[in-house]
């Protein structure tokens, strides 16, 4: 058996490793977008310029170990821009080492294929970060991909009502939620993303409101973080993070109910407490009682972006708290559960 370089990859030319019968039980062709973390975005991404390599050509072996082919001129072309970007490096240095570096492929043609080693490291963790995830329709919300690892990512609206993907790492784009009587759906913007149209899925729920429109909307939008490994790796392949957005109708606009509330975390602090001002869909607050699901969601300001905090809520002078319980982060805002007590 031949000696493997670092104890882990082939040291064979290029053509024999992609296209020789030795490597082809274990061997398979990858996209420039499955290429390792490392190349990417880590450590060997300070030279590494993927619009150089032959992407047609990439090849895995063993399900981990990457030869990423290059010709010649261009790999001299992306090691001489990485060598003379170095601020570090004096003139002096720079001429030893790129002569040194680059007359060991002197017998090379331009053409000539050049394997550029890689493997595969540690799965993505799968994670973002979305800005606003409530409002009066029409609103444009941030997402910013807060992942580690990851390479790219796919996005998808609950009930298959739409799927769009980033095939790299994308740090953020936006989505732009529209809800009316007659229209539902949203438009996604950035860099990097193919197949832009997606619809969101609305729900009508016994929550009313005062205005237009035909319910409040609800989006599920579930992350697929993309990186390094095969759907075969015990489901290494995707990790997936879900979050729930708010869409109020337009009508809402200009007649949003607010109510003056005593707040507080525990029930018996609420009577002590100082009022605040919160904002709910509809005249009045829903506490929930008739049913836990039409319980009003509370927000701290008049456009329903900003969402109030869980605890104990009390109209002034009253003696009944009502609970706005704490929820898991898929939810976009927390509501009055029908749970009610007396201090």
């Amino acid at each position: 058996m031949a000696t493997l370089f670092k104890e882990k990859f082939q040291k064979s030319k290029f053509a024999t490793i992609s296209s020789s019968d030795d490597f082809s039980a274990s061997r398979v062709f990858k996209g420039k977008q499955r290429l390792p973390h490392s190349l990417q975005r880590g450590a060997q991404s300070a030279w590494f310029d993927k619009t150089k390599i032959e992407e047609d050509k990439i090849t895995k072996l063993e399900g981990k170990f990457f030869y990423v082919p290059i010709k010649k001129s261009n790999f001299v072309s992306m090691m001489d821009t990485y060598l003379s970007d170095r601020s570090n490096m004096s003139p002096q240095a720079y001429a030893q080492i790129s002569a040194s570096f680059f007359g060991k492929m002197s017998s090379m043609g331009n053409d000539d294929l050049v394997g550029i080693m890689a493997e595969d490291g540690a799965p993505p963790t799968a994670s973002y970060s979305p800005s606003p995830r409530t409002g009066i329709s029409p609103y444009t919300t941030t997402i910013t991909d807060t992942s580690t690892l990851s390479t790219g990512a796919t996005w998808s609206f609950a009930g298959g009502n739409g799927e769009y993907y980033q095939n790299e790492f994308t740090s953020s784009h936006q989505v732009h939620f529209i809800l009316s009587a007659s229209v539902s759906s949203s438009t996604v913007t950035g860099s990097g993303i193919s197949n832009e149209r997606g619809k969101i899925n609305t729900a009508s729920y016994s929550n009313l409101f005062d205005g237009e429109g035909s319910g409040l909307g609800m989006s599920l939008l579930k992350m697929k973080a993309l990186g390094d490994g095969e759907i075969t790796d015990s489901n290494k392949f995707f990790f997936t993070e879900t979050k729930e957005f708010l869409i109020f109708p337009h009508g809402l606009s200009g007649s949003v109910g607010s109510s003056s509330l005593k707040h507080a975390t525990l029930a018996q602090n609420v009577v002590g407490s100082s009022l605040i001002t919160v904002y709910h869909s509809g005249s009045s607050p829903n506490f929930g009682l008739e049913n836990a699901k039409s319980g009003s969601h509370l927000f701290l300001s008049e456009d329903l972006r900003v969402t109030a905090s869980h605890g104990w809520y009390a109209a002034n002078g009253s003696s009944t708290v009502y609970q706005v319980p704490d929820v898991s982060n898929l939810y976009a805002a927390k509501r009055f559960n029908g749970n009610s007590g007396s201090v």
